[in-house]
Parts: structure tokens; sequence; C-alpha cells
């Protein structure tokens, strides 16, 4: 859905929102904050140097030689203008045939007139016009290369809507979804399980953006489904090194000559008119990184441009107050709308808006890679990096709290008091066991009536029974037995919710697969996808939108998790899937803070008291054994937090536990091949079954001989 929405960007604050004590305040901080910042770039780079030689321990890059041949051929989505244009363009003219794809079936057969007609019949191209933000379009694009001998898939198909949560469409928000998440995840994992891997060699590249590094109010799904992208391509790069094929993440920066500014409403903004670079540029080296044989080159996140670059490494150093007060004033226009004096209502009115999987996991490298030498190679890395790291970790500290009378400049929060009562009720989902049904029993006991949702009916009404025996029948349990990872189980528990006093909404529901992507079955796959991105997103924009702005007051909780900050081969979809929702969370607490609700993100860590660890297949892993956490303090945490009148504490992204948000901190400082050794070694457990000698396809052989 690149199209631009009809619907008018209406927004609580504006691109421009401080006054001039503002301004001079915000500008000395930021002069203080610099010279630390410029040190702790060095210190970054230089421990980033250090770690160099730790990209090829364990288990090497296996990446296999890609060419370009008129027998081969390279799939190009979003290819009828703009990048993906350029992309085709570009792929014919190194010498690969082509498979084009995307909605507009007369610009496609221009595009392929004009590639026939300059490089002659020899290179073949094939149109499929289709829309694959809906299945039948992913089936038809599927079903034209399936027999074909694919060495290359550019995934160039994406959209963005420039709405604020309350104002959009549902129905535009899920196509969003369709079109930025499921075709990206499940065409990679298409590509890489029934091409790529079979055959030993490929290419897998992923369009991320620039915007996967900052807050985007106005644009929340936008920015998330960006910062999904590029963590889905490092997990997904990691898991499949060994395997032959490579998976290259771009992330551009802003291109005012393409159709994409313009269709986003965005063209005159300071990110395009500062920032701009040209789409010439960064097709070059995109097609040159494609056919080259460094895996450091090849595979990998990569940003284009050293200024895009320089605000990639900045992202560390800025609150997230100041980070998303500079995404604004990046990407709205001078004369975006907004309606600073309105309250939620009017604005409202305004718009007239009115189970644990069965496969075994089985890898081409196992938890623990490294022989002795490695090892003592690794530990002086480290034991080198260290003083460093706690050097960057105290200056990065002093630059957060200079930061912090930037929290409320501007447009400060205007959150409501949310306070327990039976007249008024918290729904959470997930609830029939684990942390959901914590904080049910938690929130009843504080003084909540509760909607309580999950598949389980059984274990449902058990809890039900359990509370109103507890609380007296003062505490009002509603059971919606419900499956949310399909739209009726969405619209289900909407409708039981419609007409109900609801302050408060617990999104706890949530899953993890142990599986390698090439062996994952894609339909468990999609249920994920379903589960862990979709309902989340579908959700927390039904309640803010239905329930909390209108009403002025309420609060969503996102339960995020510590994994968002890890690389997690092994685990790839669920890993990207909480890097989403902790982004999501960001973007959308900074969109709604002048509306009265809050948004609330929580990352907790490994908890072994939970059913999570063992549904997953982890539970004796040194993540649950070493870094374990029990959940009540979690969701003790939580609820306080939740029920808290101060914006610092009830809204934003929280770490719950010390080591937990010391592993956060740490993340800048790690490169992605410690960050992913790191992530495998602490979740997989010792006896976990893996094939390292085997290549993808005696791997699949032998899951199918089981």
């Amino acid at each position: 859905m690149a199209e631009k929405q009809s619907l008018p960007v209406i927004l609580s604050m504006g691109a421009y929102p401080f006054n001039f004590l503002e301004w001079v305040a915000m500008i000395l901080i930021m002069l203080l904050c610099t010279p630390i910042i410029l040190i702790g770039l060095l210190l970054t780079v230089l421990v980033h140097l250090l770690q160099r030689p730790l990209f090829n321990m364990g288990y090497p890059y296996n990446l296999k030689a890609v060419r370009a041949s008129r027998d081969e051929y390279a799939v190009v989505t979003g290819a009828s203008k703009g990048m993906g244009r350029q992309f085709a363009m570009k792929l014919a003219e190194a010498g690969w045939s082509l498979v084009i794809s995307a909605r507009n079936e007369k610009l496609l057969n221009e595009l392929k007139d004009m590639l026939v007609k300059t490089y002659g019949p020899s290179c073949k191209v094939i149109v499929v016009a289709c829309d694959l933000s809906c299945d039948e379009g992913l089936a038809k694009l599927r079903a034209a290369v399936d027999d074909l001998p694919v060495t290359l898939a550019v995934l160039n198909a994406g959209g963005m809507y420039s709405c604020d949560i309350v104002n959009l469409e549902p129905e535009k928000l899920e196509a969003q979804i369709r079109l930025n998440v499921i075709q990206q995840v499940m065409l990679s994992q298409y590509f890489m399980a029934h091409h790529f891997v079979p055959r030993g060699k490929g290419r897998v590249c992923i369009m991320s953006s620039l915007a996967a590094h900052s807050i985007g109010s106005g644009n929340a799904f936008y920015y998330s489904s960006k910062c999904f992208l590029t963590q889905w391509g490092k997990c997904l790069d990691h898991e499949c090194r060994t395997l032959g094929p490579g998976v290259l993440t771009i992330q551009p920066g802003a291109m005012n000559d393409t159709n994409f500014s313009v269709a986003a409403g965005c063209k005159a903004s300071p990110l395009f008119a500062l920032f701009d670079m040209s789409s010439e540029k960064c097709t070059d080296e995109v097609v040159w990184r494609i056919q080259n044989d460094d895996p450091r080159i090849a595979t990998g996140v990569h940003t284009i441009g050293f200024k895009n670059q320089f605000l990639v490494s900045l992202e560390p150093w800025l609150s997230d107050s100041f980070a998303a007060w500079v995404g604004r004033m990046e990407m709205l226009q001078p004369n975006t709308p907004y309606l600073l004096g309105m309250n939620a209502r009017e604005i409202q009115l305004i718009c007239k808006m009115a189970e644990k999987q069965s496969l075994p996991v089985v890898l081409s490298m196992g938890a623990y890679p490294f022989n002795f030498f490695e090892w003592l190679s690794l530990i002086a890395i480290m034991l080198c990096c260290t003083p460093i790291i706690l050097t960057g970790l105290a200056l990065s500290w002093v630059v957060h709290k200079l930061q912090g009378p930037i929290f409320d400049m501007g447009y400060p929060y205007n959150l409501k008091p949310v306070r327990a009562s039976r007249d008024e009720y918290a729904v959470v989902t997930g609830a029939s066991k684990g942390m959901g049904r914590q904080f049910a029993m938690k929130l009843a006991k504080a003084g909540w009536s509760l909607v309580i949702s999950a598949r389980n009916e059984k274990l449902l009404n058990e809890l039900k029974d359990m509370l109103v025996k507890t609380y007296g029948p003062s505490c009002k349990v509603i059971v919606v037995a419900c499956d949310l990872s399909c739209d009726e189980g969405l619209a289900k528990l909407r409708a039981a919710v419609d007409d109900l006093p609801v302050t408060l909404a617990v999104l706890n529901a949530g899953g993890m697969y142990s599986c390698d992507i090439v062996n994952l079955e894609p339909e468990k796959l999609e249920a994920q996808i379903r589960l862990n991105v979709i309902q989340q997103v579908m959700l927390s924009q039904y309640f803010m939108a239905h329930h909390f702005v209108p009403r002025g007051k309420g609060r969503v909780c996102i339960m995020s998790s510590l994994a968002a900050h890890s690389i997690g081969s092994g685990n790839a979809f669920y890993y990207s899937s909480k890097c989403f929702l902790t982004q999501w969370g960001k973007c959308l607490d900074h969109e709604c803070r002048t509306l009265g609700p809050g948004v609330l993100t929580i990352q907790p860590g490994a908890m072994n008291d939970t059913n999570f660890s063992t549904a997953a297949g982890c539970k004796a892993s040194p993540c649950f054994t070493l870094l374990g956490m029990p959940s009540e303090k979690c969701t003790d945490e939580v609820v306080w937090r939740l029920q808290n009148d101060d914006a610092r504490t009830a809204t934003g992204v929280h770490t719950i536990g010390f080591k937990n948000q010391l592993a956060v901190a740490l993340e800048p400082w790690a490169s992605d091949s410690l960050a992913a050794w790191l992530g495998r070694m602490m979740v997989f457990q010792s006896n976990t079954p893996y094939l390292r000698n085997m290549n993808a396809r005696e791997s699949k052989l032998a899951i199918l001989a089981q």
C-alpha cells in the first residue's frame, strides 16, 4: 500500500513545538553533550576494530560466489517505479535475467519492453503483476518462480503512511503490516528454503531504512517495521552463514528522486531537503555488494552514505525524547497540519474517524563452536575492550543525564491518572498461564475487573473461578477464549470489550519457535507473525483509538523482551519481532504523549518459572540458568508502573532488572558477530542438537528421515 492516504495528518503536536527558551536550553544541553558524544563515538570505533578478528571465528562464513548470468534469474519486488525499477535496470545491465513484480502491470510491461530492447532477447524478463500485501499475491509470485534457477531476490516492496494512530483506518494499518513485514519474512524464508539453501548459493537483499534507528511519531508503524527488518536481516544472516547463501540488509537514507517522499507526504521535510542522497548511488552500491565474494561486504547490515552512517552511530547517545523530536522535525513538513489546542475527542470528531513446535532444532552450527585457541583470542580481545567499554558506558550515562531536561520540552506529557476500580476493566491477553496469569491475579488484587483472553478456555475459567472466589462477585471477570493469531480471534476479543469501560490493556500474548529458517514450516512462521506482530499492532491501535484516546486516559502495556537487543539465529523471527515491539512502543508513546493515555513497553529478561522456556526448548540454557529472574518481580514492577502518574515511570521503554539493563547498555559496544555468538551461547542448551558437518540439503533429509 504505497499510495498516499487520503486521511489528514492530525497530531496533538506539530513539527516545531519548542518556544524560544526551550530552543536555547536544548542547544546548550547538546553543546555540553557534543564533546562527550564525540569521545564516545571514537571509543565505539576502537572497540569494534578490536573485535574484527571475531568475524570468522567459530563458524566462519561459507559464502558462495554469485555471478550474473542470463540463465540465472534475479527477482525484484516493487519494480514498477522508484528504486525497484532502478534495481531491475542495474541487474539487467549486470547480466541477469529478471522476474519483476509489482501491482501496476502496465508499468512492468513498459519496463520489460525497455530492457529487452536494450539488452536483446537473451535478457529474459518475466512480469508478475500481484499485490504482495495479500496471500494471493504471495502465492502468485511463488508459483511464477518455483521452477526457475533464481540466485538473487531483492525484496524492495514496501510502503509508508503519514497519519497518526488514532485516525488511521485499521484496514490500511493491516495492509501495511502485510506489505512491510509479512511479505518480507515469508519471501525471504521461501527463497532461502526453496532456492538458495538447496543450491548452496544465492543472495537475499532486504531493504530496510535509516528510519530503523529513529522514533517516528506520526509514522509509528513504518519506523517500527524498518527496525524489525534490520533485526530480521541480522538474525537470518548469522543463522545461514555456513550454508552458502548470503543475507544483505540495506539501510538507505532519504532519496528525493524517487516517488516515496511524494507518496508519503514528506518531500519538503528537512530529512529529504538536507540529507537527500541519490537513489542511483544506493542501487549502484547494492548491486556491487550483491556480487562481491567478501562476506564483510556482501552480507550483514549496511547503511548507505557517510551522513546516514553518522546518524546511525548517534542512536545510543540520544535519549528517546530527543530522538523522537529530531525524528518529527526531520520528517514532518513545515506545513504539516496539526491541532495543538484540541483534545483527543475533538480531533476524532473533526477527522470523522469514526505449543511448542514439534520441529527439531537443526542448525549448521552449534551453541559452542570455538576451539581452544579461539576461546583464548576471544578472551584476550574482550579484556582489551573492557576498560574502553566501561569508559564509554560512563560517558553514555552522563550524556543521557544531561539530556534529562529535554523530556518535558516542546510538547510535555499530558498523562492522566489511571486508578484501579471494579467498574473499570483491565484486558490481559495470553492470560491462561505464565506471566499473563500473574498479571491477571495482580491486577485483580489491585482492584480492577478483568477481561482475560487466551486459547485455553478451561484454564481461563479456572482462573476466573479462583479470582471471583478470592475477591468476591464485585471483581467481574469476563472470559474470551480465542486465538489471537487469526482475524476471527481478534474480532471476537474486540466485540467482547467494545462497550466496556476499559482503561488498561496488557498485550502479553506471544510465542517463540526454536527452529532454523530452512526447516521451519511456512504456516507456523506466518502464525508467529500474526501472534507476535499483527495482534500487538492491531490491538494497541484499537484500544488507543476506540477506548483510551476518546476517554482521554488509559494505558497500553506492550510486552517486548531483552531479546530485542540480541541477534538470535535459530530464533530469528522471535528476536526480530521483539525488536519491532520495542520500536513500536517508543513511536506510539511519543505520538500519543499529549492525548492523555500512556504507552508502556516492558523488556523482561529470562524467567525460568513460567512455561515459556519449556515451550521454547531452552529451559537449561545459560540465559535462563545464570540470568534468570523471578516472573513475580517483573509483574510487580509492571503493575506498579501502570498505576504511576509520573510519565518517566509509567511510559516509555523499561528493562526489568539491573543485569538485563547492563546487557541492553552493552548492545552498541558489541559487533554483530560477537552479539550473535553470545545470543546463541546464552539461549541454546548444551544438548541442543545440531549437524555441524552437514550442508542444508543433508540437514533437511535428516529431518525427513526422522
